[in-house]
Parts: C-alpha cells; structure tokens; sequence
C-alpha cells in the first residue's frame, strides 16, 4: 500500500535541500504518480526560504536529480547538456539565441525518442511535459523579443499539440495562462 511506499522511498540524507524533488523523482520512475488540478496546499514564499537562502546548493541538489533523470532515460548528456536541461524549467529567465533554440528543439525530440524506446514515463505525459516546455521557451522568446521560433516545429509538433490539447481547456476552465 501506500505506507509501504513512503517506507521505501525515505528522504535521503545527501538531499538536505529538494528531498522532495528527490523523493517524488524516485516515486514516478517505479509507480504511477499524477498532478490533482486543484491545489490542495498552500506554499509560502519569503525571502528566507530555503530556495533563496541555499540557492546554490538548491541548484546543485535540483542538476543531480535532473542527471538521475536522464541517465533513467538512457541520455548521453554532457555539463552543457545538464546546465541548459536545468535552463528549461524556468526559460523567461534566460536569454536564447538561435544556437539556443536549436539545441533546445533537438534536446526535447531527443528526450521523447529516449523515453518511447525505453518507457520510462507514460508517454504521454512526457510528451506533454515536453510541449510545455517547448511553448515556455516560444513565449520566453517573444517576450525577449529574440530570435523566432515556429511554435510547431515538426520534430516536437506532437508534444506541443499533446500540451495544447490539455492545457487550453484547463486554461479556460480556470482562467491562467497557457505556458
């Protein structure tokens, strides 16, 4: 049952920042996990907090969980390869040109190949989570007013339809943005 989980998926000491990133990580890869729409908590942000206060060790903590993630997935990825992975979580803070943009593209295809010949997560899921990620880095773009990008790209159009698919009715639904 569910206690059996949370008694084998403990909170690992080498995780004294995101042990929850940790914890939910190692959860997915072994049992069927899911988002619920509706917040059930409330998270506080101040400028003490652990995100802010340990910001480094956050980003250190957060880079070895997305390598753990890759090396799931069977992806060769080199510290470039990893610090740009880390980038896509939050694109509007980071520039991209067009070399950016590109690797970008070929990353997230490389990713929906990885996880369809290996089945890591349900596909399409993953390929939801990577049209999300691919349409934050087209409204990153267009509010930086950088290089273009075609939101439907061939070698991601899937993936980005997948995301549209299901965000825009949610987005109606619940009156937030699409990306």
């Amino acid at each position: 049952g569910r206690v059996d989980v949370l008694r084998k998926f403990r909170f690992l000491p080498e995780f004294p920042v995101c042990s929850d990133s940790d914890f939910w990580v190692r959860v997915a890869l072994e049992h069927k996990c899911a988002n619920l729409v509706e917040p059930l908590i409330d998270y506080r942000i101040h400028s003490n907090s652990i995100t802010k206060s340990r910001k480094a060790e956050v980003r250190e903590r957060k880079m070895s969980i997305a390598a753990y993630q890759l090396e799931s997935l069977h992806v060769t990825y080199d510290e470039r390869d990893l610090l740009n992975h880390f980038r896509l979580r939050k694109p509007k803070n980071h520039e991209f040109d067009a070399d950016a943009i590109a690797w970008t593209r070929d990353w997230l295809q490389q990713l929906v190949a990885a996880n369809q010949k290996h089945s890591v997560y349900p596909e399409a899921e993953f390929e939801r989570a990577v049209g999300e990620r691919w349409c934050a880095v087209y409204f990153a773009c267009r509010h930086q007013q950088s290089s273009p990008i075609d939101l439907f790209d061939m070698p991601i159009r899937n993936s980005t339809l997948r995301y549209l698919a299901k965000a825009i009715p949610l987005g109606l639904r619940y009156g937030f943005g699409v990306a």
